[in-house]
């Protein structure tokens, strides 16, 4: 059986959910994220391994604490930096409220 952050991350069923989240972490308006993460909905951010993307997955899991829904925190493998996958699953192991999942795109990166 495959570790659980090994598996493929789910399908969102309500793509507008996804939308909003993306669209405020990416303009880093703290109101919205802010609405995001004290509501009870799922959430998916990308994780680098990065400072930018590791601290605000840190900030996220620290406001959805005792609230319900899960932050999917999504890595990509591709051509990565020294170490960032290790720190990656360093500091963002499967835990409660938390779940990461590893996409390995090297194949694709390599072709592109």
């Amino acid at each position: 059986m495959q570790h659980p952050a090994e598996q493929p991350w789910p399908l969102f069923h309500e793509p507008e959910q996804v939308k909003i989240a993306f669209s405020a972490l990416v303009s880093h308006t703290r109101q919205e994220l802010l609405n995001i993460a004290c509501n009870d909905d799922d959430v998916v951010i990308a994780l680098s391994g990065g400072v930018d993307s590791s601290v605000a997955c840190e900030l996220l899991q620290r406001a959805k604490a005792g609230r319900q829904g899960r932050i999917h925190a999504v890595y990509i493998k591709g051509l990565d930096r020294y170490l960032d996958e290790e720190h990656v699953r360093k500091y963002f192991p499967l835990q409660p409220g938390l779940t990461p999942y590893f996409v390995d795109a090297k194949p694709e990166f390599l072709a592109a």
